[in-house]
């Protein structure tokens, strides 16, 4: 995926928009700094009904995307935006 690309996460039928998980990085003491930089220290979670589904319809249309993994007792796999944002999906 380059950055003339536009993702459409709607093109995805596993996807769904019923929660949303927002964190922030966290610093580990004073000296730890946020650099201002697009999507540093940002990810967001997805939760769709079928993230193993969802992995092979992002790996079928080229996009990288992490081999799926269990975590939090579900499937996950991972992608990174062309401006840094991990993108999670469970």
């Amino acid at each position: 995926m380059n950055d003339t690309d536009v993702f459409d996460f709607s093109t995805f039928p596993t996807l769904t928009t019923e929660r949303l998980v927002l964190r922030e990085p966290l610093l580990t003491d004073a000296t730890d700094v946020l650099i201002d930089n697009k999507g540093e220290g940002v990810s967001l979670c997805f939760f769709c009904d079928d993230a193993l589904k969802f992995y092979r319809d992002v790996r079928s249309r080229g996009i990288d995307a992490s081999e799926p993994h269990v975590g939090n007792g579900m499937w996950a796999t991972q992608v990174t935006d062309p401006d840094g944002y991990e993108l999670a999906f469970q």
